[in-house]
């Protein structure tokens, strides 16, 4: 406490504590305090908030009673009403729609960023967070949002993608037995990526 004092006036580093507390500790008690501590330093320190909707929606995890979700998802949109040029809310609050498979939301979410960053790549995150709910699954969910993946993939700058993104932007057209489009992402993915 004593050494925190010197940075009572940041809130970068009272977010941090937080975050340390929560993360390293599992302790919520002392992570809300330094993120409540946080906001009232800088109400439009937008990370304080994310860490906030974080902790409300894992730490009730395995509860059953929806107002924690309630909770969380109002704690992200706070973050995006008091920073909406910072994408981490819009993130996150994105990142809980494919968690509850609500795929149609998830852009919708994104897409406000664009206003504030014409360079945001709305369409790769998109494309991320639903391939990482779907890889791994059952055949239906494959099928139910494969051709929205591949559609956002299609649409992200071709320079913000990783090789990574290549590969599951392919697998999904190899997996749909479109093996000449698989074959051409593969090469174009190549000329990028020697």
């Amino acid at each position: 406490e004593d050494k925190l004092n010197k940075f009572k006036n940041n809130p970068y580093v009272i977010s941090g504590v937080a975050d340390a507390f929560w993360y390293k500790n599992q302790d919520s008690a002392q992570a809300r305090k330094y993120i409540l501590r946080a906001i009232q330093v800088d109400p439009s320190y937008q990370p304080s908030y994310g860490l906030m909707g974080d902790i409300e929606g894992t730490y009730y995890l395995w509860d059953a009673d929806p107002k924690h979700d309630s909770l969380s998802l109002d704690w992200y949109r706070r973050g995006i009403k008091a920073s909406p040029a910072n994408p981490g809310c819009y993130e996150s609050l994105a990142l809980y729609y494919a968690k509850q498979k609500m795929g149609d939301k998830i852009y919708a979410t994104l897409e406000p960023m664009l206003k504030y960053d014409s360079t945001y790549q709305a369409h790769l995150r998109a494309a991320r967070l639903l391939n990482d709910r779907v890889v791994g699954t059952d055949k239906e969910m494959f099928q139910q949002y494969g051709t929205e993946i591949m559609e956002h993939y299609a649409l992200a700058h071709p320079d913000s993608m990783l090789a990574y993104d290549y590969a599951q932007y392919q697998n999904f057209f190899f997996a749909t037995g479109r093996y000449a489009k698989a074959l051409q992402i593969c090469d174009d993915g190549y000329k990028r990526w020697p």
